[in-house]
């Protein structure tokens, strides 16, 4: 009698949607803000220029670090989406963690808001404007949040240090 093989049927995890959705026009400004009230604003004039911390001379910002946010920023993806409308007040959302705004090159204004971890930890309830809520990875968000505790300022550069002769001891004369 011969044994049936049986043979494994691939099954694909349902496609992770983008919480800001590919036809997003180019952010120019990005306001990130904890419940506490510290915030950190970004901006550039337009799509080609450097990010700079909002009120700093371009000097001092760290646009590479500020591009690479906002782009972790628009790559969320939602890790968990939900059949019914969750109470924003029950996931944390009605008073956030944190709301990150974003100013787009046609005055459009989102504004993200972030709320309590899930259950297990691994992710945050956000919603993006009126849009369902969603679930999204703890680590990603950290990363991104991480611009509120860690200003994204380029290294003030360390004086070069020249030696100073030492003054030669003169004899002090004794009255």
């Amino acid at each position: 009698k011969q044994e049936e093989e049986q043979v494994a049927t691939p099954t694909s995890a349902p496609a992770q949607l983008l919480i800001y959705g590919q036809g997003m026009p180019g952010m120019l400004w990005i306001q990130f803000t904890d419940a506490a009230g510290n915030q950190v604003a970004v901006e550039r004039a337009t799509v080609d220029d450097a990010w700079m911390i909002a009120g700093e001379s371009g000097g001092t910002s760290d646009s590479t670090r500020i591009s690479s946010v906002a782009g972790q920023l628009l790559a969320i993806r939602a890790a968990r989406t939900f059949d019914t409308d969750l109470g924003v007040g029950e996931v944390g959302l009605g008073n956030p963690a944190f709301t990150i705004t974003i100013r787009t090159t046609t005055g459009e204004e989102i504004v993200t808001r972030i709320g309590n971890l899930n259950a297990v930890g691994s992710g945050y309830y956000l919603q993006v404007d009126n849009e369902p809520v969603v679930i999204v990875a703890k680590l990603v968000m950290d990363e991104i949040l991480r611009i509120l505790t860690e200003l994204p300022l380029l290294p003030t550069p360390t004086p070069e240090f020249t030696e100073a002769p030492l003054p030669v001891d003169e004899p002090t004369p004794t009255p």
